[in-house]
């Protein structure tokens, strides 16, 4: 079983592993410490917030052996780095292969599943908060073609994003955005740690092919779950960019929604998990319908477990 326990440190901090046990010191007074222990199998993702927060090299390095996230929040309260494991895509040349001689027949048709899928869920989104815009959404569908060439995916969000909050422009830094930027990010971060831990070549996507993007092929695979950040983004009010500790709180949880992925009600975090694998089927299977996309759902939490 993956890990499920989410934990922020947002306090002065010494995080040790020992014995495949997760430690942190915090002193909450003079010559007055408080210890937290949690076994790394129940880890998924370690959130480091606040400022003084020290962990050994030995302890990241652990830390990735294990496949836990480890993402560190700047001084704008959005997500600076994430600690990737190296080993996974150094034994795994084999995929990063396969994912580099795909040929543009297959990642067009895999680019149009993804449009379709995101724009479905976009859709079932504005329906779940009781928003216009369903109709024309589903409508768009089937005039998405392999590779997008008449770029249905941009016209789709754009109309969208103004069915979602009527004004809203996605590059301006304000706190809906915010909101947005920092929820994407989660799923973004949690995407890249599972390519990477695949054996896939971060940097190689389908359809983005940033020069300067590292993580090309995770803005590719996030695109059918952004609507499941979304409608919880809604309904989180802020009226600054920088968030509260329980408005991440809120964010971060998303990963442990509800979704429908190969059938089946799974957490987004394990859901993306399967679609990464699936996506490795597809293109060893030259394929696309081996790629497994999910479905939203209603807002439901499964396995809440935070610190």
């Amino acid at each position: 079983m993956e890990g499920f326990r989410i934990l922020e440190i947002t306090q002065p901090s010494e995080v040790h592993v020992t014995a495949l046990q997760l430690t942190v010191e915090q002193e909450i007074e003079p010559k007055k410490k408080r210890k937290i222990t949690v076994p790394l199998e129940d880890l998924e993702l370690i959130i480091c917030t606040g400022a003084n927060i020290r962990l050994s090299t030995m302890a990241l390095s652990v830390l990735s052996e294990n496949k836990i996230g480890v993402i560190i929040i700047g001084k704008d309260y959005m997500p600076s780095s994430i600690v990737l494991p190296y080993d996974a895509n150094v034994r795994n040349a084999s995929i990063a292969k396969t994912q580099l001689n795909m040929d543009s027949e297959i990642k067009g048709k895999i680019w149009q599943k993804i449009v379709q899928k995101k724009i479905e869920n976009q859709a079932k989104c504005l329906t779940l908060l009781g928003l216009d815009g369903t109709k024309e959404l589903m409508e768009m569908i089937p005039q998405v073609n392999p590779d997008d060439p008449e770029n249905i995916e941009g016209m789709s969000a754009k109309f969208y994003f103004q069915q979602f909050h009527p004004g809203l422009v996605r590059r301006n830094d304000d706190p809906i955005n915010s909101v947005l930027n920092y929820g994407y990010a989660i799923v973004r971060n949690t995407i890249i740690r599972d390519v990477v831990c695949a054996g896939f070549y971060p940097a190689i996507g389908i359809h983005h092919e940033g020069p300067f993007n590292g993580f090309n092929l995770a803005d590719d695979l996030i695109e059918p779950w952004r609507a499941m950040v979304d409608v919880v983004a809604h309904d989180i009010v802020s009226s600054q960019t920088n968030l509260s500790r329980e408005q991440r709180k809120q964010l971060t949880l998303v990963l442990h929604n509800a979704c429908m992925i190969n059938g089946e009600k799974n957490t987004i975090s394990n859901g993306i998990n399967i679609m990464i694998q699936s996506f490795k089927t597809a293109i060893e299977e030259n394929n696309a319908e081996f790629l497994k996309l999910p479905d939203i759902l209603p807002v439901e939490k499964i396995e809440v477990i935070s610190e």
